[in-house]
């Protein structure tokens, strides 16, 4: 039998994980508290920058300062309509070339969802320009 610091309650050793370099060879902590502990570091800003950080790598292989560099060099605005970060509910989406990888920009989500529904094509954005051109200037 072992106490939980945290919970105060005295359980069974089945009821802590393994940990080869404690005494009793346990965790300190019991299985349903070591989990709360857990899930509630996993809400901290701290872990939120931490999974940002490792999200970017691993996706665009851009760290979370570079991220933060690009938003500076774009003056924190979407890299094709120019909305600034403030008016927007979430964060820029970085643009890449999807066949490269290579990371282009930071786009808001409407931007960026334009671009990949043209896929990527110029020749198709070139297109869609001249339509809506054509079609705004008549007065119907």
């Amino acid at each position: 039998m072992k106490i939980c610091p945290e919970c105060e309650e005295e359980k069974e050793l089945t009821e802590f994980h393994n940990m080869k370099g404690a005494k009793d060879g346990k965790q300190t902590y019991c299985k349903p508290c070591q989990n709360a502990m857990i899930v509630a570091y996993m809400k901290t800003p701290e872990r939120k920058l931490i999974d940002r950080d490792l999200w970017l790598k691993r996706n665009y292989g851009l760290s979370l300062k570079g991220y933060n560099q690009m938003l500076l060099d774009q003056n924190g605005k979407c890299a094709i309509c120019g909305k600034h970060q403030k008016e927007l509910d979430r964060a820029m989406c970085v643009d890449h070339n999807h066949e490269t990888g290579k990371v282009r920009g930071l786009l808001c989500r409407k931007c960026n969802i334009m671009i990949g529904n043209a896929d990527e094509d110029a020749a198709i954005l070139l297109s869609a320009i001249e339509y809506i051109k054509e079609h705004n200037d008549d007065p119907a």
